[in-house]
């Protein structure tokens, strides 16, 4: 949602096209962070209930 209302912004002008470049680069890797967050809370998870198996 925040980077099509940055590609919004950076289309009516309302922020410079290279700010809005650098700043959908950050969204990006922030969205990289929480996928690999994400995986590594359900991998954790899958380990505990193996572990519990045993």
């Amino acid at each position: 949602m925040e980077m099509a209302r940055l590609y919004r912004a950076a289309r009516t002008g309302e922020v410079e096209v290279g700010n809005a470049t650098k700043l959908a680069y950050i969204l990006t890797q922030i969205a990289t962070l929480m996928r690999i967050d994400d995986l590594e809370q359900r991998t954790a998870a899958l380990e505990r209930v193996l572990r519990a198996q045993v």
